[in-house]
């Protein structure tokens, strides 16, 4: 935990970068890296009744760690995805998880 989403990337292009935003992820939040999930979800989207390219959409499933700290992640995120993909629009989201709704191996935080 945190666990990040992202969709409307190339897997390649995220496994490049991943090394420097789970680094600076880790720096920002101050937490453990290897805490961190990087998943790739590959979507199909579509509009009008044709496909259409994917928007770039990362969503970030973690404990609240306050607004200071969410508005530092998401600027920093922005800056690896422009890098990835400076042509698409990008959207960051945060779900903010409570300790006693996340089990792991069968215990809550």
């Amino acid at each position: 935990m945190p666990h990040l989403r992202i969709k409307g990337l190339e897997a390649l292009a995220v496994a490049e970068c991943s090394k420097e935003l789970v680094d600076g992820l880790a720096e920002i939040i101050g937490c453990d890296r290897n805490w961190f999930t990087l998943e790739i979800v590959e979507s199909k989207f579509v509009f009008d009744g044709k496909d259409v390219p994917a928007p770039v959409f990362l969503e970030i499933h973690w404990f609240d760690r306050g607004q200071e700290i969410k508005d530092k992640v998401a600027e920093f995120i922005e800056s690896i995805l422009i890098k990835i993909d400076g042509e698409k629009d990008r959207t960051v989201v945060f779900t903010d998880l409570k300790g006693t709704d996340y089990y792991e191996n069968g215990k809550h935080f």
